[in-house]
């Protein structure tokens, strides 16, 4: 390549451990929008956001990213639940991502409405979401073919995006049944329109933290509450009181908790372990130099 090859990453704070551990870290600094990493992994430079959950959390990041620094690729990694026939640890490579919460309520149905998005000149066009150039898919799946033999389960379709986590087994069933999905998650809908804005190419990675059937969930806001709420004192006293009910209320949180846990671990490391070999391998190098060239021909 004429240039140094940089990609960029998107990542939930909490599953960017696995990153740490792989990479060489070479700056960390913060941002109003995201922790920062600057990093080395073979012969790649990453620059990797790590992000609180959520749709607006991720386009602060990777927009943050994104005027940082101009990488090559930008991903979106991290984990996902499963929709479907998934086991906590395979790998979702995403041909076409959607919002699957942007919509119309009327009293007894919700209406999926795709969302909108900013057009020079128009406006604003309407999005059902966006699908992953056939030359990326194409290297995704050269590169799968020739190096992912050992990886675990490698699979290719729809991720939908949405503020919301699903822990609910007939909302995951809508989730697949209505939109064709193999995997619901919270970020990368939101990354990729952001990628798609500025015409840098783009791939999501999400591994599943857990079955579609999952029995692991719980309310788990009174432990978020307790973790990241307020500091004021009534309301530490109010999130205590919350922790209480858990506790009392359901015996079993601290079993299922530490299910979420361990699935969400496995996933994050399984992610990042298809995320990196993918996004430094020839075959997506070469993919991106060709979409490189018909975006600018005379580079």
């Amino acid at each position: 390549m004429p240039h140094p090859w940089t990609v960029g990453i998107v990542v939930v704070d909490s599953e960017a451990w696995p990153l740490r551990g792989r990479a060489h870290i070479l700056a960390t600094w913060d941002h109003p929008c995201a922790g920062f990493w600057r990093a080395r992994w073979a012969d790649v430079d990453l620059l990797i956001a790590r992000t609180a959950p959520g749709k607006v959390n991720a386009a602060l990041a990777a927009q943050a990213l994104l005027q940082r620094a101009q990488p090559d690729l930008l991903v979106s990694l991290g984990t996902a639940g499963a929709l479907g026939d998934l086991a906590p640890g395979d790998v979702v490579i995403a041909t076409e991502v959607q919002w699957h919460d942007t919509g119309v309520y009327l009293d007894e149905k919700f209406i999926p409405f795709g969302g909108f998005v900013h057009a020079p000149e128009r406006g604003r066009d309407l999005r059902e979401g966006y699908r992953l150039p056939p030359a990326l898919e194409a290297a995704a799946k050269a590169w799968a073919a020739r190096h992912a033999k050992g990886q675990g389960r490698l699979v290719w379709g729809k991720v939908v995006t949405g503020d919301q986590i699903i822990l609910s087994s007939p909302r995951k069933r809508y989730l697949q049944e209505r939109f064709g999905a193999l995997a619901v998650e919270m970020e990368s809908a939101a990354v990729v329109q952001v990628a798609e804005a500025w015409g840098v190419p783009w791939l999501v990675v999400r591994a599943a933290s857990d079955p579609a059937d999952s029995d692991a969930g719980f309310d788990f806001t009174p432990l978020a509450r307790w973790r990241y709420g307020s500091r004021d004192l009534l309301e530490r006293a109010r999130a205590g009181l919350g922790l209480l009910r858990l506790w009392v209320g359901d015996p079993q949180w601290r079993t299922k908790w530490a299910r979420v846990r361990q699935g969400l671990r496995v996933a994050s490391a399984r992610a990042t372990d298809v995320a990196l070999a993918l996004a430094s391998s020839e075959e997506v190098r070469l993919a991106v130099e060709s979409l490189r060239q018909k975006r600018f021909p005379k580079e």
